[in-house]
Order: C-alpha cells, then sequence, then structure tokens
C-alpha cells in the first residue's frame, strides 16, 4: 500500500469515526478536556519572569486555537456529513483500490 492510499484509508476511517454522534461527542469531550490543560499551561507560562516564557506561551495559545477550530468542526459535522458518498469512504477505509 503506498503512503497516499494510508492517508485516504485514515482520513476515510476518521470520517466514519466521527458519522456517529456518540463518537463525536467523545471526542469533543476529550478536545474540552485538553483545552482546559492548554488552558491551564498558558496560565502557568504567563506569571514565569523570563522572557523566553514567550514561546510556550504561543504555542499553547496556538494549540487552543487548533482545539477550538476541531470542536468547532465536530459540532458541525452533521450538516456536512450530508454531502459525502459514504459508500465511496467506506470504501477507502477499507483499503479496496479503486
Amino acid at each position: 500500500m503506498n503512503p497516499s492510499e494510508l492517508l485516504k484509508s485514515k482520513i476515510a476511517k476518521a470520517f466514519l469515526n466521527q458519522q456517529e454522534v456518540r463518537n463525536r461527542n467523545r471526542q469533543i469531550l476529550i478536545c474540552v478536556v485538553a483545552l482546559l490543560a492548554l488552558f491551564a499551561a498558558h496560565s502557568y507560562f504567563t506569571n514565569l519572569a523570563t522572557p523566553l516564557k514567550l514561546i510556550p506561551q504561543t504555542m499553547t495559545a496556538m494549540g487552543m486555537g487548533y482545539v477550538l477550530l476541531y470542536i468547532q468542526s465536530l459540532r458541525r459535522f452533521g450538516y456536512v456529513a450530508d454531502f459525502i458518498d459514504w459508500e465511496k469512504v467506506r470504501e477507502s477505509a477499507d483499503g479496496a483500490p479503486k
């Protein structure tokens, strides 16, 4: 299996996992916990006295932004799911060649 088929297979499995509401809610809960951990880390780095605190502050802020976007995409997935050809997704998840 070449790398592009492997990537397609992983993306297809993620789509199939997000198709079920229960799995989406579980992923949202995990992301909220990660967001809280990133916020706590950002608060910790804010109180440091060294000028190098900007690097971890920036990284945690970028991580929080990414997690927020991911949560929003999971919440809106139900609207986008109508436009997805699920037969092709299942075919790609099985690793079957086209």
